[in-house]
């Protein structure tokens, strides 16, 4: 939910507390920016002692001065306070190492590779492929946190010391794993301008690239929920569509348009190959896989 009103947290939408589990503010300054993150914060933590369910959120104001970052972010959490970690300082934008991702790059070939053995070559060339697997790498320690696999985390301490690893299997196919990715990747798009193309927009952008995203546009057709029931598309030729849930039917619908526009039959096999939801597996995924196995490598009791 964007939230463009700096007023008090009391006054916004019903839900946008008690629903929300990481908050980005960018309201232009870093007074203003500082001045929303504790007033959210204030709310969150009555809301907790009401509930006492001991929630974490984290809030995340962009603080571009360095020293007031750090400042900021050497509070000492108390219980029910969200975590507060400011990001965008001077000296995080001009880092080499974030400019050039290079703790995280090699990582996200390797995902790249696993996404398409045929085609990761060419694929390098796609700027949107190339930053979307940076993301995937630099996001898993935070994907896996919320799925339990991490615990005793300090968000303010740098990585990868604020992690403590506490490894539960992960199936290759885990559906749960599959929905925590999809929404992380659909949040991150989202966060960068992304939205759902209307299904005008979608076939007239089709037609004249032979995509089903439109970069330029900042258009992408999976930007749907998904859900844990994993229903996969095998039958869903000809056949009822209901129980299917939005990201199955996106994938269904550009296989239906790319197959209409080659002028080639629909096949079971073909829809198979089609599926949206088999790219956010977690055997897939190279930085998730490589984080679990270091964890397991140094703690061999979990």
């Amino acid at each position: 939910t964007d939230i463009t009103d700096a007023g008090s947290p009391r006054h916004w939408p019903e839900g946008s507390l008690t629903d929300t589990d990481y908050w980005i503010i960018d309201l232009g300054t870093d007074g203003g920016n500082i001045f929303a993150a504790e007033q959210i914060k204030k709310e969150l933590v009555k809301l907790s002692m009401n509930t006492g369910d001991g929630r974490h959120p984290v809030i995340a104001p962009a603080v571009f001065d360095a020293r007031v970052a750090k400042a900021f972010a050497e509070k000492s959490p108390e219980q029910y306070t969200p975590y507060l970690i400011p990001y965008g300082t001077l000296d995080d934008r001009f880092s080499c190492r974030n400019v050039f991702m290079s703790d995280v790059t090699a990582d996200a070939l390797e995902s790249d590779r696993l996404y398409d053995r045929e085609s990761h070559l060419e694929r390098r060339k796609d700027e949107y492929a190339h930053w979307a697997n940076i993301m995937r790498a630099v996001h898993a320690p935070y994907k896996l946190y919320a799925m339990g696999c991490l615990t005793n985390v300090d968000l303010n301490a740098p990585a990868p010391v604020r992690y403590r690893g506490v490894h539960r299997g992960i199936a290759p196919d885990d559906q749960a794993f599959v929905w925590m990715e999809h929404r992380r990747w659909a949040a991150c798009l989202r966060a960068r301008g992304f939205s759902l193309p209307t299904p005008e927009q979608h076939r007239r952008y089709f037609e004249q690239t032979g995509k089903h995203k439109d970069v330029d546009l900042l258009l992408h057709n999976c930007l749907v929920e998904c859900s844990l029931r994993g229903k996969k598309l095998h039958g869903a030729c000809g056949q009822d569509l209901s129980e299917f849930d939005a990201l199955d039917l996106a994938a269904i619908t550009a296989y239906r348009m790319t197959c209409a526009a080659g002028g080639e039959k629909e096949t079971e096999e073909g829809l198979q190959e089609a599926e949206y939801k088999q790219y956010d597996e977690f055997c897939r995924d190279a930085a998730a896989q490589k984080l679990l196995e270091s964890f397991s490598a140094a703690d061999p009791k979990v």
